[in-house]
C-alpha cells in the first residue's frame, strides 16, 4: 500500500494535535474506521457517547447514544461490506423497490442481495423517488416498544410486512424501522422468536438520545408513514430479485462488544452507518463463565481481491457435498476454512465453509441446495461469514455468525430452528408449525364481486359466512359511494366443513348490512397455526415438513391469510396433520434437515431459547439421522423457537498433541482397509494414539461417524472393530487427540471417557475448557496430567455428559488484541493469519492460522523489554506492518512497528503530548487520504480527550 516515502533521517514522522475528543476516554472506550482505512470518519465511543470523527474538517458529530452503558471494556470493529438491510419489496430487470430512508440517503450506494432470488450480486443504486402507501396517528405502543397501533385502519393481514415504519412527526419522530408482520390495526418491528429469521429488522424502538420512544398521548402523539424507496440500478439484474431476497446496502457498520455484570457477561452491538440506529444482537450465555477483563474483535471477509477463482469451464464438477475444479493445482488444505462462493451459473449465490480440500476437490460444511455444474463460476474468499471475539482472561476464542446471528466456539456446519413440522417459503428460514386441521369441504375460492354489495360498509371490514359450513371469512377490498361492497377477497376457508358453490351465501360482521357472496369452489382445506408470528400473504407458496402423511409434506399455495398465526391451504391430505415426532429430551428435531446418518457424531450442539441474550444447552452430538440429532438428556426444544447451531468440538485453536509435521493427528490417507489407514507422510511413535477417537471429515468414509483406534504404527492407525470403508487418497481424517467426552469427574479432575495415551504431566500449564454438558463455559489452568485425566484449579465437576479441549495457547490479559493480515503482499499467506498480542505485560505475538485453526505461539518481540500491557493499542497498515503502542501514565505514547514478513520490530514514533492514566481499550487506527497516496496514523489519549496524527514514514 502507498506510503510517504521521502528519505529517512530528513522527514521524522511528527504528531500534529488536532480538535479534542468530545469526552474523556476510558475503559469502556475506543475507536475505529474501516478496515483498509479509505474513510472520512473514525468513530469514537467513549462510555455510552458515540461519536465521529471528520478528517477532512477536523472536527467531531455527535451520533445515536450507545443504547446500553458499556462495562469492563469494549471493542469497536466497522466494516465496510454492511449496512442498511431489509427485504426486497419488488424488483424489474432494471430497478428495485425496498424499505428505504426518508429522502435520498441510500442514492449512489451499493446494494448486496445477501440471500434468496438474486443472491451474490451487487448494484449500484439511483434514487427514484419515495412512495408514501399510508400514514396516520399513533393510538399505542405495543408492549415492549414492539411496534404501534393504529385502532382507524383496517390492513390486510402482513400487508406492510418488510415495509418502512418512519415516525415523522411527534414524540419519536425521525425513526425508521423495518415492518416484521401487521395484523389490521397493528404494525409490529420486533419479535424476539423472529430473531433467526430477520436478524438484521427485528429492534425495539429505544429510549437513548436522539431517539425516543414513541407515545400516544394527545399533543405529543407519534405521527408515522409507511414507506418504500424506488431505485435504478447502473446494470441489469442477471436474475431479478423477488420477495424472498434480502439485501444490504455496503454503506458500513460498526459492531461493538462490551462487557456485562452478569450472564452471558457481554453483549453485541450493530450500528448502521446510515441510519444512525444501533441493534442489540444475539449473546449466548455459556460461553464465558465470569465477567472477562479485556476485548478484542476481529472480522475476516472480501478485503482486498479473492484468493482463487474460475471463470466456468468444464472442468468444474460437483456433488452434494464437493466441488471440483481440475485446473487446480493447489497445496492441500490452504484454503481450509475459508469460503467458496458461486458467483455465476447454476447455484449463482450459494456460498460454503470449505472443510477441506485436495489440489482441486473441495468438501464443503454442508449440502448444496443447488449443485453446481460446468456453468458455475466461484471465488474462493476469506470466511466473510466470521467475527471472531478474543476476551481477556480466557484463552478460547470465539466466533459470530453476522449472516446467522449465532456464536460457535468452533468451526459451523449447519443451524436451524427446531420444529415437530415446518413451514418453508422459499428462500427463507422455516417456520414452527404448531396444527393444522383439515375440513373436507372448505372455500377455496370466491368471485371478487359480490352477489349483493348492500350498504355501509368500509374497506378492510372482515365478513363472515357460515351458510353451509363455519367461519368462512371474506375481506372487503372496494366500495361505492353508498358503502356497496364491489370487491372482496378470500381470508379464510372455514373452520367446519360443509360449504358448497353457489350466489348468493348470506354474511355477517362488518360496518353495513346486506352483502352476499359467490363461492366459486370448495374442497378440501386445512387452517394451519404457526408457532409464531409469520410475514405470509395470500398466493404465498409454501412447503411443509415433518408430517407422517405424505400428502402434506409438499408446496402449497395459501389461499387466506386470518391472522398473524394463522393461514389456509387446500390440500389433498386425508386427515388432520401429525408431526413424525415431537420434540425430545434425548434428542433435536429439525425435519428441513437431509443430514447423512452420523456426520455430526463427535460435534457439539449448542441449543438456545429466544431472545438476545438466552439461556442454551450444549451437548455432545452422539449420532443423528437426517432430521435428528441425537444427545445427551436435556430439556427439550421449544417447537419452532429454540435455535440450534452445530460446531466442531475441536475448537478454535486446540492444541496438537504433537507438533512435528510427521507425528500430528490429521491429514490425508494414502491407502487403507476396512480396518486400517495408512499415511505415509507420518512417523508416528507407537501406539502414540491407542484408545484415541478419530473421524474422517472429508473423502471415503465420511458420515461414519467416530473410529476407535485400538493402536498404531509408524504410518497405520488400526481401528478397533470393522468399518464400511476402505481410505483412499480422498480421505481426510483428525484424530481427537486433545478434545473429547469426559467421565465424572471432580472439582479438579476432568477425565476422558475413552483411555488416552498421554505421557505423564504433558499437559500443566495448558488451559482446558469445558465445551458441552456440565460446567460448560468454564476455563482452567490445568496443574497435573495422567495418561487420561487432567487435574485442574477448581471447577464445576463435569459428568458424562460434559465434553473439554485442552487450548494452545495461555489466557490472554489487558492489552490484547487481533488483527488479521488480509493485505499481506505474499497471495501464499495473505488472509491466511490472525495475529494477537497476548497482553499483560507480555512481549510475546501468537498466530493464528485459519486454515488450520491452530495457533503457532511462542513467538516474541526483539527486544524483550517492550511488553505490551494495559495502554497499548494496535493498528494493521494494509500491508506488512502492525503498529504498536506502549505507553505509561503520564509519559508519551511510544508506537512501534512489528514488521509481520520478517518478524523484526523497529520504533515507529512517539506523541508530542503525554498519556493520561493507562486503560484498556483500542485508541489507535490508520487513515489514507483519498487518493490513497499518503496514510497518517491516528491516536487517541488514555483517559483525555487528545487526538493527534502523524504521516507514516517509510523506514
Amino acid at each position: 500500500m502507498p506510503i510517504n516515502n521521502n528519505v529517512k533521517l530528513i522527514d521524522l514522522p511528527f504528531f500534529e494535535l488536532l480538535n479534542q475528543l468530545p469526552a474523556a476516554t476510558s475503559a469502556t472506550a475506543g475507536i475505529t474506521t474501516v478496515e483498509d482505512g479509505n474513510d472520512r470518519y473514525i468513530y469514537a465511543v467513549t462510555g455510552a457517547n458515540f461519536y465521529r470523527y471528520d478528517v477532512n474538517a477536523d472536527t467531531w458529530h455527535t451520533l445515536a447514544t450507545v443504547p446500553l452503558t458499556p462495562a469492563v471494556s469494549i471493542s469497536l470493529k466497522q466494516t465496510r461490506r454492511r449496512g442498511y438491510h431489509g427485504r426486497v419489496l419488488s424488483a424489474t430487470s432494471t430497478s428495485v423497490t425496498i424499505p428505504g430512508i426518508k429522502g435520498n440517503r441510500l442514492d449512489k450506494q451499493k446494494i448486496e442481495i445477501l440471500y434468496g432470488t438474486g443472491a451474490g450480486q451487487e448494484r449500484t443504486l439511483s434514487y427514484v423517488g419515495e412512495t408514501v402507501h399510508d400514514s396516520g396517528v399513533i393510538n399505542a405502543v405495543i408492549t415492549g416498544s414492539a411496534g404501534i397501533t393504529d385502532s382507524t385502519k383496517k390492513w390486510r393481514v402482513n400487508q406492510w410486512a418488510g415495509y418502512t415504519l418512519a415516525l415523522t412527526f411527534g414524540t419519536g419522530l425521525a425513526t425508521y424501522k423495518k415492518i416484521l408482520y401487521n395484523t389490521t390495526t397493528d404494525l409490529y418491528i420486533v419479535d424476539v422468536n423472529l430473531m433467526p429469521h430477520d436478524p438484521w429488522n427485528n429492534q425495539a424502538y429505544v429510549t437513548a438520545a436522539p431517539y425516543t420512544i414513541p407515545v400516544a398521548t394527545a399533543g405529543s402523539q407519534a405521527h408515522y408513514e409507511i414507506l418504500s424507496h424506488n431505485f435504478t440500478v447502473d446494470s441489469a439484474w442477471d436474475v431479478t430479485p423477488d420477495t424472498t431476497s434480502f439485501f444490504t446496502t455496503l454503506s458500513g457498520g460498526i459492531y461493538m462488544i462490551t462487557g456485562t455484570a452478569s450472564a452471558p457477561f457481554f453483549s453485541l452491538l450493530y450500528y448502521d452507518i446510515l441510519n444512525d440506529m444501533w441493534q442489540t444482537k444475539t449473546a449466548y450465555q455459556n460461553l464465558l463463565s465470569a465477567a472477562a477483563t479485556d476485548f478484542s474483535l476481529e472480522r475476516t471477509g472480501k478485503l482486498g481481491t479473492y484468493f482463487v477463482a474460475n471463470t466456468g469451464s468444464s472442468a468444474v464438477t460437483a456433488t452434494s457435498r464437493t466441488f471440483q475444479d481440475t485446473s487446480l493445482n493447489l497445496t492441500p488444505d490452504r484454503y481450509s476454512n475459508h469460503r467458496l462462493l458461486i458467483t455465476e451459473g447454476t447455484g449463482r449465490g450459494q456460498d460454503r465453509r470449505i472443510v477441506s480440500h485436495s489440489n482441486n476437490n473441495f468438501t464443503v460444511a454442508r449440502n448444496w441446495d443447488i449443485t453446481p455444474d460446468n456453468t458455475s463460476k466461484y471465488q474462493i474468499w476469506a470466511d466473510y461469514d466470521k467475527l471472531y471475539f478474543a476476551p481477556g482472561g480466557y484463552a478460547g476464542m470465539f466466533s459470530y455468525s453476522p449472516d446467522n446471528d449465532y456464536w460457535m466456539q468452533g468451526l459451523s456446519f449447519d443451524d436451524g430452528v427446531t420444529a415437530s413440522i415446518s413451514v418453508v417459503r422459499a428462500g427463507w428460514t422455516p417456520l414452527g408449525v404448531s396444527t393444522g386441521a383439515r375440513i373436507a369441504a372448505g372455500v377455496t375460492a370466491v368471485n371478487p364481486i359480490p352477489t349483493a354489495g348492500g350498504s355501509g360498509y368500509l374497506v378492510g371490514d372482515v365478513l363472515t359466512c357460515s351458510v353451509g359450513g363455519t367461519g368462512a371469512q371474506v375481506r372487503v377490498t372496494s366500495i361505492a359511494t353508498t358503502g356497496a361492497v364491489t370487491g372482496i377477497e378470500l381470508i379464510h376457508s372455514g373452520t367446519v366443513t360443509g360449504f358448497t358453490t353457489g350466489t348468493g351465501k348470506a354474511t355477517t360482521s362488518g360496518t353495513g348490512t346486506g352483502c352476499t357472496i359467490e363461492i366459486t369452489s370448495v374442497g378440501a382445506t386445512a387452517l394451519i397455526t404457526t408457532a409464531t408470528s409469520h410475514w405470509f400473504v395470500t398466493g404465498d407458496a409454501v412447503t411443509f415438513y415433518g408430517c407422517t402423511e405424505a400428502a402434506w409434506n409438499t408446496q402449497h399455495t395459501i389461499i387466506g391469510v386470518p391472522t398473524i398465526t394463522t393461514f389456509c391451504v387446500a390440500v389433498t391430505a386425508t386427515a388432520n396433520m401429525q408431526a413424525n415426532t415431537g420434540q425430545l429430551t434425548t434428542a433435536i428435531i429439525d425435519p428441513v434437515k437431509n443430514w447423512n446418518p452420523n456426520e455430526h457424531a463427535g460435534k457439539i450442539v449448542h441449543l438456545s431459547v429466544a431472545g438476545t441474550a438466552p439461556t442454551s444447552q450444549l451437548r455432545w452430538i452422539i449420532g443423528n439421522s437426517p432430521s435428528q440429532l441425537n444427545v445427551a438428556t436435556i430439556t427439550a426444544a421449544v417447537n419452532g423457537t429454540s435455535k440450534y447451531v452445530i460446531y466442531d468440538s475441536k475448537l478454535f485453536g486446540v492444541d496438537n498433541f504433537r507438533k512435528e509435521s510427521n507425528k500430528r493427528g490429521y491429514g490425508f490417507a494414502n491407502t487403507g482397509t476396512t480396518t486400517t489407514l495408512v499415511d505415509n507422510t507420518k512417523n508416528w511413535n507407537p501406539n502414540q494414539y491407542a484408545n484415541t477417537w478419530m473421524t474422517i471429515i472429508a473423502g471415503t468414509g465420511f458420515a461414519n461417524g467416530r473410529i476407535l483406534i485400538a493402536n498404531n504404527t509408524p504410518n497405520t492407525l488400526n481401528f478397533l472393530s470393522v468399518q464400511s470403508f476402505s481410505p483412499d487418497s480422498t480421505t481426510r481424517y483428525e484424530i481427537n487427540e486433545t478434545w473429547g467426552n469426559t467421565a465424572a469427574g471432580s472439582t479438579t479432575t476432568i477425565p476422558e471417557q475413552s483411555n488416552r495415551n498421554w505421557p505423564t504431566n504433558y499437559w500443566p500449564g495448558k488451559r482446558v475448557r469445558v465445551i458441552a454438558g456440565t460446567g460448560v463455559g468454564q476455563e482452567a489452568s490445568v496443574t497435573s496430567s495422567t495418561g487420561n485425566t487432567l487435574t485442574t484449579a477448581t471447577i464445576t465437576a463435569p459428568d458424562a455428559t460434559s465434553a473439554y479441549a485442552i487450548l494452545g495457547i495461555p489466557a490472554r490479559s489487558t492489552g490484547t488484541g487481533l488483527l488479521w493480515n488480509w493485505g499481506y503482499f505474499d497471495n501464499d499467506l495473505r488472509g491466511r493469519y490472525i495475529y494477537s498480542p497476548r497482553g499483560g505485560g507480555s512481549n510475546m505475538i501468537d498466530v493464528y492460522d485459519l486454515a488450520s485453526g491452530k495457533w503457532s505461539y511462542g513467538g516474541f518481540i526483539l527486544p524483550q523489554n517492550e511488553g505490551f500491557t494495559t495502554g497499548s493499542s494496535y493498528a494493521y497498515d494494509g500491508a506488512n506492518t502492525i503498529f504498536m503502542s506502549r505507553s505509561a501514565t503520564t509519559a508519551p505514547v511510544r508506537i512501534f512497528k512489528f514488521n509481520i514478513a520478517n518478524n523484526t520490530f523497529t520504533g515507529g514514533m512517539t506523541t508530542t503530548w503525554l498519556q493520561g492514566t493507562a486503560t484498556i481499550g483500542n485508541f489507535m487506527e490508520i487513515a489514507e487520504t483519498e487518493d490513497a497516496n499518503v496514510k497518517f496514523i491516528y491516536v487517541v489519549q488514555n483517559t483525555g480527550t487528545l487526538i493527534s496524527r502523524a504521516m507514516i514514514v517509510e523506514s
